[in-house]
């Protein structure tokens, strides 16, 4: 499964810093800010969401993952764009 692929391989901070340079945009930003507030890295800050994704969302969030990159062009880019905005979007003061 390439939910599987995702959570295997962006947990390492320097992939999860490659992969979100290639989403980029606004979503990049987003990351920057709030890793400074954390005092990390852009990349340690998504490979920790993406470790603490399947505990944080559990079986329902795994296969609503599944199931948002199925069929897209770009799956392993798209997952982690989602396990990203899930986590920014449970900071406080984000939307």
């Amino acid at each position: 499964m390439l939910s599987n692929e995702i959570l295997r391989t962006c947990n390492n901070e320097h992939i999860a810093a490659a992969a979100l340079g290639c989403i980029g945009g606004v979503l990049e930003h987003r990351v920057a800010r709030a890793a400074q507030e954390e005092g990390l890295t852009s990349g340690a800050y998504v490979a920790r969401v993406v470790r603490a994704f399947p505990q944080k969302t559990g079986p329902a969030g795994l296969s609503c993952l599944q199931q948002r990159i199925n069929g897209d062009e770009m799956p392993i880019l798209a997952g982690l764009a989602m396990i990203v905005e899930t986590a920014l979007q449970e900071r406080p003061g984000e939307v």
